[in-house]
């Protein structure tokens, strides 16, 4: 059998590179692959995604050169939490197998979603003003101009994403289990994180980690632990 090939996906305004120092922590058997959104990192040059159905059919043609048949998990975070989800899908119906694991963090279950007003249509100091409330995003990019060029295209891109993302029913309901991560001091309700339960016929556990919304930078350890405890005792 193969190495688990572990699909990492980003929080809005994110890249890959916030899975870069896993790769040097996970078990070798363990094989993490974070997966870029283009407009960013080495995809820097491409536009950006202007739907949630244009951002996973692209992501979807990424994964599929590593759909070898060796077993699958997925970690998402936050917006990628959301993206997870509809590539197990897409991984699903393209191998005829569900993923042997899902990792949720930071994001309430789709029907859960609280109703806040939208934002990514709004004037960019607005935008940014509504962004920087939410915390998370360093204060030197709203200070200098030129980060602040760079990166307000890929916020206003990825919230379009979050804001207009629709969970349709599915053909098939996964049948796969869930690790839901949720950060201590962060404002969504354990509730609402448990309610991805009803997103699979698996079994779904839930950890809370020390920290807000972005508990990913803090808390690498413990994360790694939960991905070896959860996918590698099923092949011991």
């Amino acid at each position: 059998m193969g190495k688990i090939k572990l699909f990492c996906l980003p929080y809005a305004g994110g890249s890959a590179t916030i899975y870069r120092k896993w790769k040097d922590h996970l078990h070798p058997q363990i094989e993490c692959v974070p997966i870029e959104l283009a407009g960013r990192g080495l995809r820097f040059s491409e536009p950006l995604y202007t739907s949630w159905h244009q951002a996973i059919e692209d992501l979807f043609d990424r994964v599929k050169p590593y759909l070898d048949g060796s077993p699958v998990a997925l970690f998402g975070y936050s917006m990628g939490s959301m993206l997870a989800f509809e590539l197990a899908h897409k991984v699903k119906d393209w191998t005829g197998r569900d993923p042997q694991h899902v990792f949720l963090a930071a994001r309430s279950a789709p029907d859960r979603q609280r109703k806040r007003r939208s934002i990514h249509h709004l004037p960019d100091a607005e935008f940014l003003d509504e962004v920087m409330k939410m915390g998370g995003t360093p204060d030197e990019i709203k200070k200098h101009k030129d980060l602040l060029h760079l990166f307000l295209p890929i916020l206003r891109a990825d919230f379009t994403i979050i804001e207009t993302y629709e969970c349709f029913p599915k053909e098939t309901k996964l049948n796969c289990n869930f690790t839901v991560l949720g950060g201590a001091k962060d404002n969504i309700h354990n509730e609402d994180l448990m309610a991805w339960n009803a997103y699979t016929d698996g079994h779904t556990s839930l950890y809370q980690l020390d920290g807000d919304h972005f508990f990913i930078h803090h808390n690498m350890d413990q994360m790694i632990h939960l991905i070896h405890q959860k996918i590698l005792k099923r092949r011991a």
